[in-house]
Order: structure tokens, then sequence, then C-alpha cells
């Protein structure tokens, strides 16, 4: 991190799609974003054999994320996150503070479909 100063400028980008970092590689992943003061601005980390255990994580950083950089892209589909697992992350991103943004017009991209078949009724 020290190497790039410029991510705690503009935060990073973070692409892990098409991988299998898995719950506790992702959750080691923002541990170190956050130790480092490094803001998460985008996070794509589709087909990677996530589950509802990455969901607190996502949840944690939604409410602790430093309020000039939220993340504005979450790219998590193809995964194995439940419909309360995504029911959970919306209700986060609707609750957290940080959308809408006043300063800003983007808003949350929250990808979450295709979910191998775990969202029981995605029209509910």
């Amino acid at each position: 991190v020290q190497n790039f100063p410029y991510v705690r400028k503009s935060g990073a980008y973070v692409d892990l799609s098409d991988n299998q970092i898995g719950t506790e590689g992702l959750d080691k992943l923002f541990r170190v974003l956050r130790d480092h003061r490094v803001p998460c601005v985008v996070m794509k980390a589709y087909r990677n054999g996530l589950d509802d255990g990455i969901v607190d994580t996502i949840i944690e950083y939604l409410y602790t994320q430093p309020e000039a950089f939220p993340m504005h892209g979450i790219h998590i589909s193809h995964n194995n996150i439940t419909d309360k697992g995504a029911f959970r992350l919306i209700r986060a991103a609707a609750q957290c503070g940080h959308y809408p943004r006043l300063t800003s017009r983007l808003p949350l991209w929250l990808r979450l479909e295709a979910m191998c078949g775990c969202i029981e009724n995605p029209h509910k």
C-alpha cells in the first residue's frame, strides 16, 4: 500500500472475479484494506464460492466505510448467497446512511443475480 499512495485518495477498485477466494479470504482482504485505511469503492467477487458467511463482512464494511469514499459497486453474482443473505445486504445498504449520496449522483450498484439456485423466490 505504501507504494501506491493514490489508492488512499481515490479508493481501491478490487476485481477478484472468477477466483476461489472464498468467504475467509475476502474477509481478510477487507480487514487489510481497513487496517491500511484504503477505501474500497468497487468490489467485484463474482464466481468465488461465497456464501452467507460473507454477508456480515460486507454489512460491517457498509456501515464503517469512509464517508468520503462509499462503495458504489458490489458485484457478487454467481455465488451461493441465499435469499436471506441477499435481503440482509439490501436492507443494510438502505439503512447504513451512505445512500443515496447527497454529494454525488453515484448510487450503490449491488449485483446479486444467478445465485446457484439459492434464492428461493426471486420475485418475492
